[in-house]
């Protein structure tokens, strides 16, 4: 009798488990799906794991497995971060500048005027988050405009960081090559800006030049490394 027993309530036990494996399969995203944030997945870091990942990524060390992206672009309304719809109207921001107390010049996340590549804000896949929060950090709410002067404005890193939509708040300024995983994707995702002179997206990769940061161009899949008082316009992504 005791062995029957313990017998069913080890099947119930497989069943139970097989039954969560079975859920987990089948809410598993794949690229050009809507993303839980209403957001497009443009991403999948597990996709070619079995037949050897070329991007050295896997969900099970980074903790997260698919990128997702917005539906439009960012802008504000009355300071207040939203996606772009139908209805609105395009808007560029700076990248935007630090200095601290009396220092004179504009210095990286590292607190100083040389770029490293162990303490910046760097260009891979996954480092988008990261960077924006190191950015966010260094720079607050409100970032110096131009590499001279005094003036402050809201800045792409900080507004991107203040998004919520979709219920999340986990939004932020995608990293230079996340930047180039969205444009070789395009096609699943809303109108980018392709129009030459306009069609310049920040991503949140500070360049190893000084005052500069990476910016993408839609209108033919290349980038540059801009000066930091430049225009760039905002999509940002998440990771889940």
């Amino acid at each position: 009798m005791k062995k029957t027993v313990l017998l069913i309530a080890l099947l119930l036990l497989i069943l139970l488990f097989t039954s969560c494996d079975l859920f987990t399969t089948d809410s598993t995203y794949s690229v050009g799906d809507t993303g839980p944030a209403g957001g497009i997945i443009f991403y999948d870091n597990d996709a070619d794991n079995e037949t050897g990942n070329a991007d050295g990524l896997d969900s099970s060390i980074e903790g997260w497995r698919f990128l997702e992206a917005a539906p439009g672009d960012l802008f504000q309304r009355y300071e207040v971060p939203e996606i772009l719809g139908d209805e609105g109207f395009r808007q560029w921001f700076k990248f935007g500048y630090h200095r601290e107390g009396s220092h004179t010049s504009n210095l990286y996340v590292n607190e100083t005027t040389g770029y490293s590549e162990t303490n910046c804000t760097r260009i891979g896949i996954g480092e988008g988050l990261n960077n924006t929060n190191l950015l966010v950090a260094d720079m607050g709410e409100m970032a110096y405009i131009d590499y001279i002067g005094q003036q402050k404005y809201i800045y792409a890193a900080g507004l991107a960081s203040r998004l919520t939509y979709g219920t999340y708040s986990d939004w932020y300024l995608p990293s230079l090559n996340e930047l180039k995983l969205i444009y070789s994707n395009r096609s699943i995702l809303n109108t980018f800006d392709t129009m030459p002179g306009t069609n310049y997206y920040w991503s949140s990769s500070e360049g190893d030049m000084a005052n500069s940061a990476y910016r993408f161009h839609f209108n033919d899949g290349s980038f540059e490394q801009a000066i930091r008082k430049e225009d760039g316009g905002i999509r940002v992504i998440r990771q889940f």
